[in-house]
């Protein structure tokens, strides 16, 4: 079974403009839908997931960066404040 990603929902929420806020709650709803269904017996579907995963990253670039920096890419001292 897979998990509800609520830390993935709350940073989607927190990423919603005026621009992109209908699409946004349309992956939100459609992804809580996916997971509902997989819970009751169907095939689990990871397109609205994947799709929510790429905004927050594309919309948030510190994300980007730490994710770069736990895996050594990129020089934690070139970050440093």
């Amino acid at each position: 079974m897979v998990p509800m990603d609520y830390n993935l929902i709350y940073e989607a929420r927190h990423l919603v403009t005026s621009f992109n806020v209908h699409r946004i709650r349309t992956l939100i709803r459609r992804y809580e839908q996916a997971v509902h269904r997989q819970a009751n017996g169907r095939p689990y579907d990871s397109t609205f997931e994947r799709a929510l995963r790429d905004f927050t990253r594309a919309a948030d670039p510190r994300k980007t960066l730490q994710q770069m920096q736990g895996r050594r890419a990129i020089p934690s001292r070139l970050y440093r404040k």
